[in-house]
């Protein structure tokens, strides 16, 4: 060939899309105006499994201002596994503001505050010997001696289920946005944590808003669970409620709520106490 040809290069920009509907991704919305999402998250590993779902959003006041009511319900499925159980989880709620919508909402109150199940009482006995050398020279002898004391000390030590939750907000907030739930199994019983747990925030708005929702539990099942993409937050557009109301006779001030029906919107079996946090 004569004289030196141009050498030809293409430049080919493809956009790769996810599919929603596919079985390996996180949870995702259908568009924009899609409130209310059911399913918020699930995560899998062989028999164990856990999985959050929306049960209720209901809009009233709370001593006078806008507030929205929002419960979620947890699910810790092990298939009656023995070795693979959760043993303990980080339930994290975030309420956030939608792009260009308001402020970010904050939470007025929720629950549960404090749940501590059944006590096992183990009882231990400590048991210590302190010996005591003591050296007596008088010449020419040397004589020593060794005075051993014994103690015991028996006392009760009490293993139980507890699950408690705190308000979290950084620095940008002057009230918090985040509620975050730890629930450890009894130690003693080796039971894994409840299988079902119904968690609830009342939250002030001022216009639409979203719901991060993230749960973590042992490392191993953080790291090898699927999907690993990430969910989608929960839209949550004013006056758009889903599921049953607290009350029946329509009244919709949350902040007049009883513990009989805080106990509606937050169960748990085999429990010892359950305490809600008012906050002022």
């Amino acid at each position: 060939m004569e004289g030196n040809q141009p050498e030809l290069t293409f430049s080919r920009k493809i956009k790769f899309e996810l599919d929603p509907h596919s079985g390996d991704l996180g949870q995702k919305n259908n568009g924009a105006s899609d409130p209310n999402r059911e399913k918020i998250m699930q995560r899998e590993l062989g028999a164990l499994a856990i999985i959050a779902s929306l049960e209720r959003v209901e809009f009233g006041s709370f001593k006078g201002e806008s507030a929205c009511l929002v419960s979620c319900v947890f699910q810790f499925l092990d298939g009656n596994a023995q070795f693979l159980r959760f043993t303990d989880a980080m339930i994290h709620i975030e309420f956030q503001k939608r792009e260009g919508q308001g402020e970010d909402p904050a939470v007025l109150n929720f629950g549960p505050r404090t749940i501590v199940g059944e006590k096992t009482i183990e009882n231990r006995l400590w048991c210590y010997e302190l010996v005591m050398p003591c050296h007596i020279n008088v010449w020419p002898l040397d004589i020593g001696l060794e005075p051993t004391v014994r103690r015991e000390s028996e006392f009760d030590r009490q293993h139980f289920m507890e699950i408690r939750g705190n308000l979290y907000g950084d620095r940008k907030h002057q009230r918090p946005n985040c509620v975050r739930w730890t629930v450890k199994e009894n130690s003693k019983q080796r039971s894994g944590i409840p299988d079902l747990l119904r968690c609830t925030a009342i939250v002030k708005y001022t216009d639409a808003f979203q719901v991060v929702v993230k749960v973590s539990s042992d490392a191993i099942f953080h790291v090898l669970a699927y999907p690993w993409t990430k969910d989608d937050p929960v839209l949550i557009e004013a006056g758009n409620s889903f599921g049953a109301s607290v009350r029946d006779n329509g009244d919709s001030d949350f902040s007049t709520l009883t513990n009989d029906e805080w106990a509606k919107i937050v169960s748990l079996e085999n429990v010892q106490s359950i305490k809600w946090q008012a906050l002022e």
